[in-house]
């Protein structure tokens, strides 16, 4: 049966409207996340998604985006965590804003910080040289009768090896020359109940979100075609973001996982000053994620705090604008170095549970400017309909 041209005319019309009204609800949600109003922020994302035709108009990436940051934030409050107070920049503290967010389930982020503390996956991450090294020779090698010892000494130089493995084959990673495997089929995309994300783990299901943004920016390629310029930079910054949001539940090894994949795509972008902005700040984010991972050996890190170092000192030359920032990360660098050294010589003196604040993150309730891979790393993911 063919459309009249009537018809057609009608359903161009109505997409239009439908596309303005979730424009301006973009904005607001915006607006209300700038103004630190997260559970607001999150339910006018929510109610727009949730108000989307089932079969046509696809959601703008920007509203998962927003609707991620805001119950990532709502989480931060809850369980004030060291990271989330370095996160929420200009945050006196207060807590005026918790007024309006009165949600009692979230769950307790502590469980998930102990899961993500002791038991880091063997995901794909990252080793700075290529060059092969002993793992040994950083482990005590005394003899010893205690056969117990012998064989935790083992696992661990095979667990290390493991990891600098891992982190060689993402080193390497370019959505130029690899497929992306981390991004889903917008199939699977979820097209109603999107109020479940006020439920259970937010962290998770601000992953999750993310992960949904990542099928629509990634959309392109499934249809065959190559990502735009402005795609690769939205896709890196979702990235980033999650890597935060890994970081701030203390799963560092999916963090640098994260900023490794969001680098990886920023480094294929046109030089532009705001790239080389991006740049410097992932592998800042890399290092700071980097120096709470034990599994990495004390070379690999080593190798990787000095790259950093060397590009923030050549970068400083070059913009001196805010040469501050820059000076403040340039020192947290060369403690990490110091650090490692002294460590390679009397053993880490600093528990993985106590991480400290640091220098130059992005401040996760601003959002994204254009705008802006998940999917295996959301342990409970709510399933989409």
């Amino acid at each position: 049966m063919k459309l009249r041209a009537e018809d057609v005319l009608a359903n161009g019309t109505s997409r239009h409207k439908l596309q303005i009204d979730m424009e301006r609800q973009i904005q607001i949600a915006k607006d209300l996340l700038a103004q630190k109003k997260f559970l607001e922020a999150a339910k006018r994302c929510q109610q727009t998604l949730d108000s989307l035709p089932k079969d046509g108009l696809l959601p703008d990436p920007e509203l998962f985006t927003i609707f991620a940051q805001a119950v990532y934030n709502m989480e931060v409050q809850n369980s004030g965590n060291l990271f989330g107070d370095a996160l929420l920049a200009g945050d006196d503290g207060s807590g005026s804003e918790s007024e309006s967010e009165p949600e009692s389930d979230v769950s307790n982020g502590e469980e998930g910080n102990e899961n993500g503390q002791t038991e880091i996956p063997n995901s794909r991450m990252f080793q700075f040289d290529q060059e092969e090294e002993d793992l040994t020779g950083d482990v005590d090698s005394g003899d010893s009768e205690d056969s117990g010892e012998g064989s935790e000494e083992e696992e661990e130089n095979v667990e290390k090896e493991e990891e600098r493995l891992a982190l060689h084959e993402l080193a390497n990673f370019s959505p130029a020359n690899e497929y992306d495997d981390e991004i889903e089929d917008v199939s699977q995309l979820r097209k109603s109940g999107f109020h479940i994300y006020f439920e259970n783990d937010l962290y998770e299901n601000a992953l999750d979100l993310l992960a949904q943004a990542l099928m629509l920016l990634g959309r392109p390629t499934a249809d065959g075609q190559s990502l735009t310029e402005n795609s690769r930079l939205r896709i890196g910054d979702v990235y980033i973001l999650m890597g935060d949001i890994e970081r701030e539940a203390e799963m560092f090894s999916r963090a640098i996982h994260h900023y490794l994949k969001g680098l990886g795509y920023y480094k294929t972008l046109k030089p532009a000053e705001q790239v080389t902005e991006k740049v410097i700040q992932a592998e800042f984010l890399v290092c700071d994620a980097l120096r709470w991972v034990d599994q990495v050996p004390a070379k690999d890190k080593l190798k990787r705090f000095k790259h950093a170092k060397a590009l923030l000192e050549k970068h400083m030359t070059t913009r001196p604008k805010d040469s501050e920032l820059q000076q403040a990360r340039l020192a947290q660098i060369q403690d990490d170095i110091d650090e490692v050294q002294e460590n390679q010589q009397h053993g880490s003196k600093r528990p993985l549970s106590q991480p400290t604040t640091s220098i130059g993150f992005p401040a996760l309730e601003k959002p994204l400017g254009d705008f802006n891979d998940l999917s295996q790393l959301v342990k409970k993911k709510p399933r989409r309909h």
